[in-house]
């Protein structure tokens, strides 16, 4: 399944190909349960670890036109069809790095408590 890496912390974002099943998104994005950060279009959408902001993690990311201001750890851009089954995503790296951010703790740090 084409797919978007995003790793947050070798701030890099590139293109993968990924089994369909939910644990290689569990072992790629390092987590244990994921949830649906942005959508990109009525396709693609970045997902993230759901339990992110609990952890003590150093590394995060921010993405243009979010809801949320950042999202911490790694992401995976995956695309989905009409019957909401996870297909090939039609985006790739170079269609969305202009609009991810890099973040380390002390830039999150600063942004929330305005030192």
């Amino acid at each position: 399944m084409k797919s978007i890496f995003i790793d947050s912390e070798n701030k890099t974002i590139t293109d993968i190909d990924l089994k369909g099943d939910l644990q290689s998104w569990y072992d790629i994005i390092k987590c244990e349960l994921v949830e649906v950060a942005h959508y990109f279009n009525d396709h693609d959408s970045i997902m993230v670890d759901e339990e992110g902001m609990l952890k003590s993690l150093e590394n995060f990311f921010s993405v243009e036109g979010s809801h949320q201001e950042f999202f911490a750890g790694n992401g995976l851009v995956v695309g989905v069809d009409k019957e909401g089954n996870t297909v090939d995503c039609k985006l790739r790296a170079k269609d969305i790095k202009e609009k991810i951010t890099f973040k380390d703790l002390n830039e999150i740090r600063t942004k929330l408590y305005n030192l």
